[in-house]
């Protein structure tokens, strides 16, 4: 069965792709569009959505409520949907008639913002054992392509009182992990260069590029063009 997911998942990285090559592409003409006010109790059902516990701390992708090209698993239609994607809690959330509801993390297998952003797919890593984390799609290669998973790290009150300096407040940190979708095998990229180098020894292409380019582990530009030099 995650076999058969991750094949989806594949197949729709490339048509999404393909799609936003296309800046003319009508997304109503394949696509289902939600109405809120009409098939409210319908969607809640399909997709079991659940109210979203408001005392939850959140930190959104983007505060505004955004429309997205939503895939469930298995499904081959995508539908319209107003969507939030916390990044805090790995979940998504879609507004039904002013209500946010959570969509149950096995239910999803990819969404595409229409406007804003990129395409997104849920994926299983065996490397940390990760499961149902949602990733963002950085580089669509035809071999290699180029994840992100975007997490949040929760920074301590460091106010000393001693000298009167630091914050009294938590703070909310951003961070990103990198992988490589190696076919139908997802790797994370390691955060150390030691390490780093170790992992695209088994490459040959991405081998010679190191060799004569300085590669920063942490800068997404870097990572991209080594991607591409993976598919060329």
């Amino acid at each position: 069965m995650k076999m058969y997911n991750l094949t989806i998942c594949l197949c729709l990285l490339i048509t999404f792709a393909n799609a936003q090559e296309s800046s003319h592409r009508d997304l109503r003409q394949t696509t289902d569009v939600f109405n809120p006010n009409s098939s409210s109790r319908g969607i809640v059902e399909e997709y079991n959505l659940r109210e979203k516990v408001t005392t939850i701390e959140t930190v959104f992708l983007d505060e505004e409520w955004l429309n997205v090209e939503l895939y469930l698993k298995g499904a081959k239609v995508g539908k319209k949907v107003p969507l939030k994607y916390d990044i805090l809690n790995q979940e998504i959330l879609i507004n039904i008639t002013n209500t946010p509801m959570t969509l149950p993390k096995n239910k999803l297998d990819s969404f595409v913002f229409y406007n804003r952003y990129g395409t997104f797919v849920s994926m299983d890593c065996v490397d940390d054992k990760k499961e149902n984390s949602i990733y963002e799609l950085v580089e669509n290669g035809s071999a290699f392509k180029l994840l992100v998973r975007r997490y949040i790290k929760i920074m301590k009150p460091d106010y000393n009182a001693a000298i009167g300096i630091g914050s009294h407040d938590a703070k909310t940190i951003e961070k990103k992990e990198y992988y490589l979708l190696d076919g139908d095998k997802l790797l994370a990229i390691p955060k150390k260069k030691k390490a780093f180098n170790q992992f695209f020894q088994r490459y040959s292409a991405a081998k010679a590029y190191l060799s004569k380019n300085n590669v920063s582990v942490k800068r997404e530009e870097d990572l991209t063009l080594l991607i591409r030099n993976l598919n060329n």
